[in-house]
């Protein structure tokens, strides 16, 4: 049987594979080239520059285009990475929702009476914190606020007389003055949304300190007590510079005309806290650190705990892990 016999190029090929030991594509027709080589040698190293050519642009097109991939899904994963979760502020879809988002007009008014006349109702401590931001870790200081003179908790509840909505911090409120029953005695209650309800903040309804105000005047503690007064900053005059460069201002407690002088360093953070939380001019209700200074002469500003009387991060943990008390 007769073989066939390679022609001039095919025999080229066939000795450029010998050589290079590694099989190639198929050699092109002689029309798809520009030009015809005598040698078919050249012809050969020609056309498998142009596969390289082409093999290490696609190889390079190849890791473009995982690069790319991979640093569009680095970008998702840190997108998504950045994003707050529910321990952060910002994302409010991930906050648990609040009682006032889904309640009607009428839940809501029927959650705050029953609320405030759990609390009022209530013949122990512990039965009157089932009703207030904090729980069972309040009846400690129930106790200390209670036993100090002419103070008594409520024994009853009479009636809701006024009834006011607003906002604190971006956190809507309630603020309600009820009466008890059978008695001329009123309360102040400040009450915020929870999870399934209403529930009091007690330590802003009260303005507790950690001294009654007399306490605070009569003992002079030297280390700084937390207290809740109402603030306003007494105008500095340039004309009469003050050799100790100190400000001024008032500060009373609820249910006391009683008003103290009290001073801060100018030229310190309490200053600059104080000038964006209380203008001249301005009453403002806030939670200081006030100490005793000069052997009891005057009262200094040590700290600023915080802006009005609400502990606004208290209440946050509260919202996020509690659930409004039943009246049950």
């Amino acid at each position: 049987m007769k073989e066939d016999v390679p022609d001039d190029q095919t025999r080229g090929r066939l000795r450029a594979e010998d050589r290079r030991g590694q099989i190639t594509n198929q050699f092109p027709e002689p029309q798809e080239l520009e030009h015809t080589p005598e040698d078919t040698e050249e012809s050969w190293e020609h056309v498998q520059g142009g596969h390289r050519g082409r093999r290490v642009m696609g190889a390079i097109a190849a890791i473009v285009f995982i690069f790319a991939a991979g640093f569009f899904a680095f970008s998702l994963l840190r997108d998504d990475k950045d994003k707050p979760t529910s321990h952060q502020d910002g994302n409010k879809a991930d906050l648990p929702k609040s009682f006032l988002e889904t309640a009607s007009e009428a839940e809501i008014n029927q959650a705050i009476a029953d609320c405030v006349a759990g609390f009022m109702n209530a013949s122990s401590h512990q039965e009157r914190c089932r009703f207030l931001i904090g729980g069972d870790t309040l009846e400690p200081t129930l106790s200390l606020f209670y036993a100090r003179p002419g103070i008594d908790p409520p024994q009853s509840f009479g009636k809701i007389h006024t009834k006011k909505q607003g906002a604190f911090s971006g956190v809507p409120m309630y603020a309600v003055f009820a009466t008890q029953a059978d008695r001329n005695i009123g309360s102040f209650l400040n009450l915020l949304p929870t999870q399934s309800g209403m529930a009091i903040d007690w330590e802003s309804s009260v303005g507790f300190g950690n001294l009654s105000w007399e306490g605070f005047s009569e003992s002079k503690p030297s280390t700084p007590t937390p207290m809740r007064v109402y603030l306003e900053i007494i105008p500095f005059d340039a004309e009469k510079p003050d050799i100790d460069l100190r400000a001024y201002c008032k500060i009373s407690v609820r249910g006391s005309s009683q008003k103290q002088i009290a001073s801060f360093v100018r030229d310190s953070e309490v200053a600059t806290q104080l000038t964006m939380i209380a203008p001249p001019g301005a009453i403002q209700p806030v939670c200081l650190k006030l100490k005793w200074i000069n052997n009891g002469a005057s009262v200094e500003i040590a700290e600023i705990v915080h802006n009005y009387w609400i502990d606004t991060q208290r209440y946050q943990y509260f919202f996020q892990s509690q659930s409004a008390p039943s009246s049950q």
